[in-house]
């Protein structure tokens, strides 16, 4: 388990034995997350692609069908922390057997804001079409915490 602590916001990732990231949650300050059975882990992959022809019928996302995972999954391959001007940032390197995925999480200095976005880059000869990429992709964001939603917690997107 990878657990990232920073201005009072916590991400729980976790890396597969073959190399698959998941991010179980995101909490305040340091709470923990339920972890998910390991029948349950693939609906809490920490990204969301979809390459043009490689659809995955009845795909499920959490409790939701969601139908645009790529059936090759992205293997992680490192993970970086460093300084940005807005604040703390850290980027996972992903890679499938076409794309680099850069995963980058941004915590916002001085306030509880992280953004966060998808770089892909084709590391192939040939085309691929790029029809759906999550910039954020995080499921039960109502077990993510044991404080009031509607009080303690804003979603902006």
């Amino acid at each position: 388990m990878l657990i990232i602590h920073e201005n009072g916001i916590s991400l729980h990732f976790d890396i597969s034995d073959q190399n698959h990231l998941y991010l179980y949650g995101i909490t305040q300050g340091e709470d923990p997350v339920s972890l998910p059975t390991e029948r349950e882990k693939i609906h809490y992959t920490a990204l969301e692609i979809k390459t043009t022809g490689a659809n995955t019928l009845g795909a499920r996302l959490g409790d939701k069908s969601v139908g645009c995972l790529c059936p090759e999954l992205p293997k992680y391959v490192s993970h970086e922390a460093k300084e940005a001007s807005l604040g703390k940032q850290y980027v996972f390197h992903l890679k499938t057997s076409l794309l680099s995925i850069r995963l980058n999480y941004l915590f916002v200095r001085n306030c509880k804001v992280l953004r966060s976005w998808v770089e892909v880059t084709n590391r192939s000869t040939e085309k691929v079409g790029l029809e759906y990429v999550s910039s954020f992709a995080l499921t039960g964001l109502a077990d993510a915490t044991s404080h009031a939603l509607d009080r303690d917690c804003r979603l902006m997107i």
